[in-house]
């Protein structure tokens, strides 16, 4: 089952504080939350953005970083990163300070931030985009895939969509 997020105007700080965060509360435009298939909040409007769930987690932005919470609503993995992705394969593209690199679910970096951009794994294969191209890297971070596209998408029933250069 898969939860969207939806943009609320609520936002209760004594739930933020639960999460470590200070300072003032989401900017006026909404905060994020997470409702089920009834529409009932699940996980009350407290996140600056908030992405799908996969894998039983979502990326969240706290305070102008990124971390992961449960189908809870825990943090689980601290708000750390510039940017997060979702989990694919066990595995989430993250930007530490301005390259992108993968994590496992319990927050430890398993493929080092080297990448100019980095999507989610599929069929056990990520696009990742070095210097200008694209090419794909297994789960070790093994470039399987020499980067020659201008654009990449994930790996589905064996196949990737790929823009060739010039084409």
């Amino acid at each position: 089952m898969k939860i969207k997020p939806i943009s609320f105007t609520l936002v209760t700080i004594s739930l933020a504080a639960l999460f470590g965060c200070s300072g003032s509360p989401p900017a006026s435009k909404g905060s994020w939350g997470y409702v089920d298939r009834t529409g009932k909040v699940v996980i009350p409007a407290q996140f600056a953005e908030g992405r799908d769930f996969a894998d039983g987690m979502a990326a969240v932005k706290i305070e102008g970083s990124w971390g992961y919470i449960d189908r809870t609503g825990k943090l689980v993995i601290p708000a750390q990163f510039a940017d997060g992705r979702n989990f694919a394969d066990g595995m989430a593209a993250v930007k530490i300070e301005s390259s992108w690199g993968y994590i496992d679910r319990t927050g430890k970096v398993v493929i080092p931030a080297q990448f100019a951009e980095g999507r989610d794994f599929a069929d056990g294969m990520a696009a990742v985009k070095i210097k200008d191209n694209w090419g794909y890297i297994d789960r070790t971070g093994k470039v399987v895939i020499t980067p020659q596209f201008a654009a990449g998408r994930r790996f589905a029933d064996g196949m990737a969509a790929v823009k060739i250069q010039g084409g």
